[in-house]
C-alpha cells in the first residue's frame, strides 16, 4: 500500500526548508534554527499520521471476513446458526447449541468432494449421526466450510480453513478452537495446525497420508498397473479403459460418477477371486481376506481412488508423480512373477521430477507446536497405516513428540471409526490442550460404549467426566 500523496509533498517540502531557511539572513541564526526545528517536527508528526493511515488501510485488506453485520452472539442468544460464505466463494455455516459450555468451537475439515458437485456444506456422519449433530451434543459449537473448490485444492483448504475460523471469532468469543477432519480433511487439519501455530487450540486427524504423499501415490498408482495386468481380456472385452497413473479418459471419470462404470467392474469382479489375491498380494493391500464381500469392496474402493482421483493429482502437481520404470519396481506375490515384471506397464513421464518436486509443498513437516492427536484403523486399504510411523519420524526429528500422540484402531477399512473413539481422541484432545477433562452427557453413548469410551481415554492420559 502506497502513502497518500499528501505526505510525499509535506515530505518534500520538509526538507527543502530544512536546506534553505538557514540560508535566510532576514532572520538571526537562533531563530532560523528555531524554525527549522519547529517545521521537521511538525513534517515528523504529519508523516507519523500518514503512515497511521497507511497501516490502517493495509490492516483492513487483510480482514478475512466478509461478514458485516454487526448482530453478535451474546446479543443473539443461543442456539445460534449463521450460514455465509468465504471471500474466495466456500460456503460455511456456524452452529452453537443452547447448551453451549461457553469455551469450545470444533471447526470440521471434510473429505474430498466430487469435482463438478454442488457446493454445499458437508453433512459428514459417524454411526448414522451427524457429525455436526455430534458435536453439537457434546455441548460445543460447530463450524464447517465446502472450501472454495471441491477438486484437490490442498492449500486451499488450508486458507479457507484459517478464513472459517476468522469469521468463527467475528460472532463468537471461544475460548477454544479445535480443528478436526478425516482422510484428506485429516491432511489439511495437520498442514493448517503446521503452517499456522498458535491460532488453533489443537487439532483431531483420523486415517490421512500424513506421512507420504509420494509413497502414496506409489501405492494407488501400483494397483492401478496390477489391475490393468491381471483384467487386461476382460477390459478389452467390456471395451473399458481405466487409463493409468499418468492419466484417465475423461469418459471414463464421467461413466464411474453415473454409476454405470461402477456395476460394469463390479459385474467383472465376480468369478474372478483368483486374480483379486494375486493384486492385493502383489501391492499389498490390506484386506479381510474371510471375507469375500469386504474384499471385493476394498478393490472397488481403490478403483474409486484411482478412476476419480488421478487426473486432480496430476492436475494439482502439474504433471505425474508416479515412476515404477527407474529405479524399476519389481512385483511378487502373483503366480507368474517373470511374466509380470516383464509386460506390465512402465511408466515415468517426462515431468516426473517436477510433479515429485511440486509435491513437496503438500508435505508434512512433523514441526508442530499446537497439540495434536491422530487416530488410524491398522487395516486402512486406501491410506496405509505405514502414514503414523512415518509422521511419527518427523515429529520425533522435530522433537514435537509431547504435543503428539497416536491411536491405533484393530481394524479392517478406511476411517471405520465408532464414536466412542472419536470421542476418546477428543478427550485426549482437550486434556493435552487446556489441562481439563473433557465433559459429557450421560445418554451421548449407550452404558457399553461409555465403558469402551473410558478405556480408550484413559490410555490415552485423559480422565473424562460423564454426568447426569
Amino acid at each position: 500500500m502506497t502513502k497518500p500523496f499528501g505526505c510525499f509533498i509535506v515530505y518534500i517540502l520538509g526538507w527543502g526548508i530544512f536546506i534553505i531557511l538557514p540560508k535566510m539572513k532576514f532572520l538571526s541564526g537562533l531563530s532560523r534554527y528555531a524554525a527549522v526545528i519547529i517545521i521537521m517536527l511538525s513534517s515528523v508528526i504529519v508523516l507519523n499520521s500518514c503512515e497511521s493511515v497507511q497501516k490502517d488501510q493495509e490492516t483492513g485488506s487483510e480482514d478475512h471476513s466478509l461478514l458485516k453485520s454487526t448482530v453478535h452472539l451474546h446479543e443473539t442468544g443461543l442456539p445460534f446458526e449463521y450460514e455465509g460464505r468465504l471471500s474466495r466463494g466456500g460456503l460455511f455455516e456456524i452452529t452453537v447449541p443452547e447448551n453451549w459450555d461457553g469455551k469450545n468451537i470444533l471447526i470440521y475439515a471434510h473429505d474430498h468432494v466430487y469435482p463438478g458437485k454442488i457446493m454445499n456444506v458437508p453433512h459428514d456422519s459417524v454411526d448414522g449421526r451427524s457429525v455436526k449433530e455430534f458435536v453439537n451434543a457434546l455441548g460445543w459449537g460447530f463450524a464447517a466450510s465446502s472450501y472454495s473448490v471441491p477438486e484437490m485444492a490442498i492449500n486451499q483448504a488450508v486458507k479457507d480453513i484459517v478464513e472459517l475460523r476468522d469469521s468463527v471469532l467475528y460472532y463468537i468469543s471461544a475460548q477454544y478452537i479445535f480443528l478436526a477432519g478425516p482422510s484428506e480433511g485429516g491432511l489439511v487439519t495437520v498442514l493448517t495446525l503446521e503452517r499456522y501455530p498458535d491460532l488453533f487450540s489443537g487439532g483431531l486427524a483420523a486415517c490421512c497420508p500424513v506421512g507420504s504423499l509420494y509413497r502414496q501415490i506409489q501405492y494407488l498408482g501400483d494397483f492401478h498397473v496390477l489391475f490393468n495386468w491381471f483384467f487386461a481380456d476382460e477390459l478389452e472385452e467390456a471395451s473399458i479403459d481405466p487409463g493409468n497413473p499418468s492419466g484417465v479418459p475423461e469418459q471414463t471419470v464421467l461413466t464411474w460418477k453415473n454409476g454405470d462404470l461402477r456395476n460394469r467392474l463390479a459385474g467383472m469382479l465376480a468369478g474372478n477371486e483368483n486374480k483379486i489375491a494375486q493384486i492385493l498380494s502383489c501391492v499389498p493391500v490390506p484386506a479381510d481376506r474371510n471375507d469375500p464381500a469386504a474384499v471385493g469392496k476394498t478393490i472397488m474402493d481403490l478403483l474409486h481412488l484411482v478412476i476419480t482421483k488421478t487426473n486432480e493429482m496430476n492436475s494439482l502437481l502439474e504433471g505425474c508423480a508416479y515412476n515404477n520404470q527407474w529405479p524399476r519396481r519389481w512385483y511378487f506375490g502373483s503366480k507368474k512373477d517373470w511374466q509380470l515384471n516383464r509386460s506390465v506397464q512402465r511408466i515415468k513421464t517426462e515431468d516426473f521430477e517436477q510433479a515429485k518436486n511440486k509435491l513437496g509443498y503438500y508435505e508434512t513437516t512433523g514441526t508442530i507446536e499446537d497439540p495434536l492427536i491422530t487416530i488410524h484403523t491398522t487395516g486402512d486399504p486406501l491410506v496405509l497405516y505405514w502414514h503414523q510411523t512415518i509422521f511419527r519420524s518427523k515429529i520425533f526429528k522435530n522433537r514435537a513428540t509431547g504435543h503428539h500422540s497416536h491411536m491405533a484402531i484393530a481394524r479392517y477399512g478406511h476411517c471405520k471409526l465408532e464414536e466412542y473413539e472419536i470421542l476418546a481422541g477428543l478427550a485426549a484432545l482437550v486434556n493435552k490442550a487446556t489441562n481439563h477433562e473433557l465433559v459429557i452427557h450421560k445418554g451421548l453413548l449407550n452404558s457399553e460404549e461409555e465403558l469402551l469410551f473410558i478405556q480408550k481415554a484413559t490410555e490415552q492420559g485423559a480422565s473424562p467426566v460423564i454426568i447426569p
